[in-house]
């Protein structure tokens, strides 16, 4: 990990907001995330079945963070500095505890944060990743092809863009690197 402490846009619902409302660390969204800022919020999402209104309910319902760096406006161009992480999502997951289990115990990637998705069947896993040699999309290519092999499941595409905006739920579980504290 970097010497010092990353940072990455913070922005308030809905999606449609582009504009950042603050820069924070990781401590930040750890704090945020076992809060009951979303509690409510987390709670309501997870008692609708239909998936068109869930996507629409989280759209314009929850804070969210561009893990992957900090930005003047959420969008590639937009970018002021990478972070150095990514947020990998792992959507649809049969045994979400045991998953996060194994990710923990990774031999390879240290986790700085790892959550419950707001709708509470998947993951969001915060790693740090090397930029120097190489840009994100293709780092989080050999990720995909990594967690395939190594855990047979896959994080979704979209984590691959720079500017991918992720959902804040409540989660009171939520692991956070403990030298992060």
């Amino acid at each position: 990990m970097a010497s010092s402490t990353p940072l990455f846009s913070y922005f308030r619902r809905p999606i449609q907001n582009l504009q950042p409302q603050a820069q924070w660390n990781i401590l930040d969204a750890w704090h945020y995330i076992i809060s009951d800022d979303a509690a409510e919020t987390t709670r309501q999402l997870r008692t609708i079945s239909n998936a068109k209104e869930r996507q629409a309910f989280k759209a314009g319902h929850f804070d969210y963070a561009t893990f992957s760096g900090t930005f003047k406006q959420r969008g590639k161009d937009g970018l002021i500095r990478h972070s150095g992480l990514i947020c990998l999502d792992f959507d649809h997951v049969a045994k979400p505890q045991q998953l996060r289990e194994r990710l923990l115990k990774d031999e390879y990637f240290e986790t700085m944060l790892l959550f419950r998705s707001p709708g509470g069947d998947g993951l969001k896993w915060v790693i740090p990743i090397e930029l120097r040699t190489t840009t994100q999309e293709a780092f989080f290519n050999a990720l995909w092809w990594y967690c395939r092999r190594i855990y047979g499941i896959t994080p979704d595409r979209q984590c691959r863009d720079v500017g991918r905006a992720c959902f804040l739920p409540y989660d009171p579980d939520a692991y956070i690197n403990p030298a992060l504290r």
